[in-house]
């Protein structure tokens, strides 16, 4: 269990690095349905930004490797930075 995990690192003082949050962009169905919970409301965000911010709201997690495949992705990744 992820969550579980990430407490037990949150209680040693572990920092924790999420990787391939957005297995560059080839989620499936399941994985939109667990975005539509996390973001309900309308968001001006794109998929992939969805998609590191829910990486990054998990308790214990401190950052994430995002992989950049473009350059869309890489001003995507910019200007979550700044939201």
């Amino acid at each position: 269990d992820t969550t579980a995990l990430l407490k037990k690192a949150k209680a040693k003082n572990i920092g924790v690095m999420a990787m391939k949050v957005a297995n560059g962009g080839y989620l499936g169905s399941g994985t939109d349905a667990l975005l539509g919970k996390a973001f309900p409301d309308e968001t001006p965000f794109s998929r992939h930004q969805r998609l590191y911010r829910y990486a990054l709201d998990q308790e214990g997690v401190h950052t994430d490797v995002v992989g950049i495949r473009s350059a869309l992705h890489l001003k995507e990744a910019i200007a979550l930075g700044y939201a």
